[in-house]
């Protein structure tokens, strides 16, 4: 039982046929008959060589200076434009997003140093607790030694 061709697979093939037809010098005949294998094998070869120059560009020093001065390029224009935009805003008496930080990070700050005040309060509520306990303690007890005292007399 044989598998039905791939449309895609035989899309390439075709693809690669004529490929090989059209890069055959003038006057010589493209292999009648070329198998997929032999399609196979000359795009493997086709696609290594080709990964072999794009790795070598990538790796220039032209390229890589170029891709250094195209991101250099871009963080400038990016520095400019938020400049412009944060003396938009400012020209127009709207928050800026530094604005914004800042309020934010001072109400954390206050955030902080409520939450540690309340614990501070919380641990003094619980020592006069404490001591009101024992004291409450203390008097219970007296009292206590006192009525044994009144009912032994």
């Amino acid at each position: 039982m044989s598998a039905a061709p791939d449309p895609m697979s035989d899309m390439f093939t075709k693809f690669w046929s004529d490929f090989m037809s059209r890069m055959a010098p003038p006057g010589m005949a493209p292999p009648a008959g070329m198998s997929q294998d032999g399609t196979k094998q000359m795009q493997r070869i086709f696609f290594d060589a080709l990964a072999k120059y794009a790795d070598d560009f990538m790796r220039s020093p032209q390229f890589l200076e170029a891709l250094k001065q195209t991101m250099d390029n871009a963080m400038a224009f990016r520095r400019q434009l938020d400049g412009f935009l944060t003396t938009m805003l400012k020209s127009a008496q709207m928050p800026t997003q530094s604005d914004t930080a800042y309020i934010t990070e001072m109400l954390h700050g206050m955030e902080r140093r409520l939450s540690a005040r309340i614990d501070e309060v919380a641990a003094r509520l619980d020592a006069v607790e404490k001591d009101q306990a024992r004291g409450a303690a203390k008097a219970a007890g007296r009292g206590r030694v006192a009525a044994r005292k009144a009912a032994g007399r």
